[in-house]
């Protein structure tokens, strides 16, 4: 991940924008920027790549820079917002270098090259107005002006925001894993889906749930197997195939663990109460 501070008294140099809708899916040209650009998705998703893979998702940010070969990665549906432009800045490997570079320079600010934005709304608002005076011609020094102002936006936003945006990705990860935990829920493809690195996604996954991600998963089976066992007669074999749990063996030994019984005798003993 890269950090970017800019110079928000130096102004920026607008040079285009637009708006992309695409309900069918297409992957984006493949060819060596020439100006920074700035993606922003409102609907969908959009694959990039740029020394690198970037899933950008609804309401997140992407930062290219120019100069560097860019390409769509895969095909997809989405809408997004794009803009072209130069400004003064610095690039950072490291969060706590692009802090203290701003802190001793004045009037600079920095945000990531990657982020869920805090308040979308006000960056759609913002990218109308460029793509309104930009098409309708508006002259150059509207443009800058609102281009300047559209990344101090950006600048606040991550700043007021990061623990709010960290907080939006992981519940957005734990409501993807809740419709999904019957199927093939693994570590990596949550990290690739969400944008996490799976070692850090891993870590952060045990102290916000107190649970390993193969705990958490197993304890939504187990709660919808309980479920079925009172609800429908299948065996315990398709109930634990139904639920996501390939060995039946594997599914008894969890589900006792869980519940202090074997799936029959959790059947056996809660049936009659629901029934009578």
């Amino acid at each position: 991940m890269k950090y970017i501070a800019i110079n928000l008294q130096a102004g920026f140099k607008f040079l285009s924008a637009g708006k992309s809708v695409s309900k069918t899916p297409r992957k984006h040209i493949a060819r060596i920027l020439h100006a920074h650009e700035l993606f922003f998705v409102q609907e969908g998703e959009l694959y990039m790549e740029q020394n690198g893979e970037s899933a950008v998702r609804k309401d997140e940010m992407l930062f290219h820079f120019k100069g560097i070969w860019q390409a769509g990665t895969k095909p997809t549906s989405s809408t997004f917002y794009w803009l072209h432009f130069d400004c003064q800045m610095q690039i950072f490997d490291d969060k706590t270098e692009a802090v203290r570079f701003c802190e001793e320079n004045e009037n600079w600010g920095f945000f990531a090259q990657h982020f869920l934005l805090y308040n979308p709304e006000r960056v759609t608002l913002f990218l109308n107005q460029v793509n309104h005076y930009y098409f309708e011609q508006g002259g150059e020094i509207i443009l800058n002006a609102l281009t300047t102002a559209f990344f101090g936006e950006i600048v606040r936003q991550y700043a007021q925001a990061p623990t709010v945006q960290a907080d939006i990705r992981f519940n957005e990860l734990l409501a993807f894993i809740r419709l999904n935990a019957t199927t093939d829920v693994t570590l990596l493809s949550l990290a690739e889906r969400f944008c996490y690195n799976p070692k850090y996604l891993s870590r952060i996954f045990n102290e916000r749930t107190g649970k390993t991600l193969k705990a958490y998963i197993n304890g939504i089976r187990i709660t919808l197997a309980k479920k079925k066992l009172l609800s429908q007669l299948d065996t315990v074999k398709q109930i634990a195939r139904e639920v996501g749990f390939v060995d039946e063996y594997y599914f008894m030994r969890v589900f006792k663990k869980e519940t202090g019984q074997t799936p029959k005798e959790y059947r056996e003993t809660y049936s009659a109460s629901v029934y009578t």
